[in-house]
């Protein structure tokens, strides 16, 4: 068993960066990236939002990012929290730190479309503000009725999308404002509608409705909620709020004392990279700071 400042579960992009400015801190650090679960990053083909890139894939930015880094590829099975120490158990290994940082992430809700799995990456996409300039003046459909859903077609219409709201229900469960936003904008809206299959050649070409009807489009953006990765967390008694990501302060401490949290795991207004990479440096700094504080 080792003992370290501070081991960080999960190497994206929060986890990564976490590890970066602990390693500029000194802290004697362990990224621990479970290899079932690859980060959300590598389901963008193409990245153009990214500060200093003008086009990157999200494999090839992750792994600058993770380069030179002190990361095991271990799922973590338990973490166990302790008054002085917190022990971190893999499938291999067990160990011991002061402190731990969680950037577990969090994975977009499948809708179980035939074909959404096919076409991720082409055409298919969980992230309206990721991929959205690709279809700039093309059709596309956004599939869900929550506020997710709306903020995503409003923001794909904006920048010039064509966009129509397919939604198994008759009515949206989104706020009414969002709602009188879409069609005060134009969007169509497809009620009352269930999508059977997402159908193309290469690439996504039309949706097919539960009657066989077909309508003709470049993307589908699936927007029904993310799921955030947080059992783990959660049994060591990390508070989450009602959607489950974890709740923490400016600093990215969570309620026990030594656990932090960071990126798409926790409650934040934006679930980007960048936001992530951000995360993850103030929680290293935190670390440093808990640590410098019980010297």
């Amino acid at each position: 068993m080792t003992d370290f400042d501070v081991i960080i579960i999960g190497a994206g992009p929060a986890g990564a960066t976490a590890g970066l400015f602990c390693k500029r801190f000194g802290l004697d650090y362990l990224i621990l990236d479970n290899p079932e679960q690859p980060s959300q990053m590598t389901l963008a083909t193409e990245i153009e939002n990214y500060p200093a890139f003008e086009r990157i894939s999200g494999t090839e930015l992750l792994k600058k990012m993770k380069n030179k880094l002190n990361i095991k590829e271990e799922k973590v099975v338990n973490l166990e929290i302790k008054k002085d120490k917190k022990i971190v158990t893999t499938e291999r290994t067990q160990d011991e730190a002061k402190t731990v940082i969680v950037a577990t992430g969090a994975s977009h809700r499948k809708a179980g479309i035939k074909g959404e799995a096919e076409f991720l990456g082409k055409g298919v996409s969980y992230c309206a503000s990721c991929d959205g300039m690709f279809f700039k003046g093309k059709d596309v459909i956004v599939w869900g009725g929550g506020d997710s859903a709306l903020s995503s077609a409003i923001y794909l219409q904006n920048i010039g999308c064509k966009v129509t709201i397919v939604h198994r229900r008759q009515q949206l469960r989104a706020a009414k404002a969002l709602v009188d936003k879409a069609k005060k904008l134009g969007i169509k809206f497809a009620l009352g509608r269930t999508i059977k299959q997402i159908s193309g050649k290469k690439l996504v070409e039309r949706i097919i409705f539960d009657n066989n009807e077909q309508t003709k489009c470049s993307a589908v953006f699936i927007c029904i909620g993310e799921v955030p990765v947080v059992e783990l967390a959660k049994k060591a008694g990390v508070q989450t709020d009602e959607n489950g990501f974890i709740i923490v302060d400016a600093y990215q401490q969570t309620n026990i004392d030594g656990v932090f949290a960071a990126g798409d795991v926790t409650i934040t207004p934006l679930r980007q990279i960048i936001t992530a990479a951000a995360d993850g440096a103030k929680a290293a700094f935190a670390v440093y700071r808990y640590l410098e504080e019980r010297k």
